[in-house]
């Protein structure tokens, strides 16, 4: 690799986990009037989105559209003026796990515990010969900004982001300024390759808080330390 691709290759690597820092994914859902609230009235179904969040998870909702529940009458997102169970009637509400929230035009959640996201119209009418009309769009955006942590996607690219870099500035900085020092090629190979595998595995436990890494992350840097005093250091 030349030595002038080194830098360039460092900065793409920065920007690209900024860029996952600040990435976003999104998903529309078409919502029809006939999905409703099932918290009140058992025998409603709402809509299963597909998509399992978990707790801490900060996704952002956008709905557009009108719907009618009897043919005649209808609203958006919004619902009527008349409440019904906290929230407009016909608003568009969602649920995960117990937690029930409502929606409307914008709404950003964040998820209190782990379940799979559901969707409807907040009343407790649900019959199936009902002159239903219309329909709702709503666009979810599971974003990075939160309190609770970064989605499982984000992570990923943080994480590769990160071994790059880290593997470019240990290869072309570390490595070379040993085999300037004198150290045999093996030896730096050696402190190289352990070192960008005890940063690998330290950043993939920082992002994932996995504790089966924390401990593989332990046993490798035993090892490393190990193999550095006996065998690095004669």
């Amino acid at each position: 690799m030349k030595r002038h691709a080194i830098p360039v290759i460092c900065v793409l690597s920065v920007l690209a986990m900024f860029h996952a820092v600040s990435w976003a994914q999104e998903s529309t859902f078409v919502i029809g009037p006939q999905y409703v609230r099932d918290d009140v009235e058992h025998s409603c179904k709402m809509m299963a989105t597909g998509i399992t969040l978990k707790a801490g998870d900060v996704i952002k909702f956008s709905a557009t559209g009108t719907w009618s529940w009897d043919g005649v009458a209808s609203c958006g997102p919004d619902g009527t003026g008349v409440k019904f169970a906290d929230y407009p009637r016909h608003a568009l509400v969602g649920r995960v796990g117990s937690q029930l929230f409502f929606i409307g035009t914008e709404y950003t959640l964040t998820v209190q515990s782990g379940g799979e996201l559901f969707v409807g119209r907040n009343d407790n009418q649900c019959n199936p010969s009902a002159a239903y009309q219309g329909s709702l769009q709503l666009v979810m955006t599971e974003t990075a900004v939160d309190t609770g942590g970064l989605s499982t996607n984000v992570r990923i690219l943080v994480l590769l982001g990160a071994m790059v870099l880290f593997y470019i500035l240990t290869r072309f900085l570390l490595y070379e300024f040993l085999i300037k020092k004198g150290t045999h090629p093996f030896k730096a190979k050696a402190v190289f390759i352990s070192l960008f595998l005890l940063f690998s595995l330290s950043a993939f436990a920082a992002l994932f808080y996995d504790l089966i890494s924390v401990l593989v992350l332990v046993a490798l840097g035993v090892i490393w330390l190990i193999y550095f005093i006996f065998v690095l250091l004669k």
